[in-house]
């Protein structure tokens, strides 16, 4: 009767563990998978920043050449056409990133939800 008590015990502590394992992994995926997600948006912003330099260069040397070229008045018009474009590209380009990385922490707040349920 002692042994079946302590097999018994034995087996109820091996179950705890490995759902303590379980837990523990499935903490260490979330977390894994929020660096990654961390690590994207931090890429894609660099990516972003050296898009917005590069087309601010293309700008300079396109303004460069106008001036070059073209009398005062014409190209003062199409230095303040140009300043309008760049402007909104920029604009843009800030609420794409803002919408991304919203849907990236909605995902995120839904999968640690689930989870936690699922854990409880």
């Amino acid at each position: 009767m002692m042994m079946m008590m302590m097999m018994m015990m034995m087996m109820m502590m091996m179950m705890m563990m490995m759902m303590m394992m379980m837990m523990m992994m499935m903490m260490m995926m979330m977390m894994m998978m929020m660096m990654m997600m961390m690590m994207m948006m931090m890429m894609m912003m660099m990516m972003m920043m050296m898009m917005m330099m590069m087309m601010m260069m293309m700008m300079m040397m396109m303004m460069m050449m106008m001036m070059m070229m073209i009398r005062r008045r014409i190209l003062i018009i199409i230095i303040i056409i140009i300043i309008i474009i760049i402007i909104i590209i920029i604009i843009i380009i800030i609420i794409i990133i803002i919408i991304i990385i919203i849907i990236i922490i909605i995902i995120i707040i839904i999968i640690y939800g689930y989870y936690s349920n699922v854990n409880v």
